[in-house]
């Protein structure tokens, strides 16, 4: 944005784009965990997880807009996804019979990749 935009984007309009984006997508998000909640209404409570659960406007819109108990852990578990996918990609690594494999860039990018527990 900034050399976009580099004689228009002053310090106050790059905090209020930032800010406005970080609202709309964790906006998002709980808006996904309201649908969840009112799908699933057996469901007794609510775990979140990962690096967002970090995130102290996520925790709040959670707190405020979801009507089932729901839990955070404390902020020192709180991992970014990324770091814990670089730590398995290299568990299988290091136990590649054949770290070749490794040297193919061209995968596509999925978020649903299966892994099972014994090939690691």
């Amino acid at each position: 944005l900034r050399n976009k935009y580099q004689a228009e984007l002053d310090e106050q309009k790059l905090m209020d784009f930032c800010a406005a984006f970080q609202e709309e997508a964790l906006g998002q998000l709980v808006r996904k965990l309201e649908s969840a909640a009112h799908l699933k209404t057996e469901a007794k409570s609510l775990l979140i997880a990962g690096g967002v659960a970090a995130n102290q406007r996520f925790r709040d819109l959670v707190n405020a807009r979801i009507s089932i108990p729901t839990f955070f852990p404390h902020l020192q578990y709180c991992s970014d996804n990324a770091a814990m996918i670089a730590a398995l990609g290299y568990q299988h690594f290091r136990k590649a019979s054949d770290v070749r494999v490794f040297e193919n860039l061209s995968w596509d990018a999925f978020s649903r990749y299966q892994f099972e527990p014994s090939s690691i």
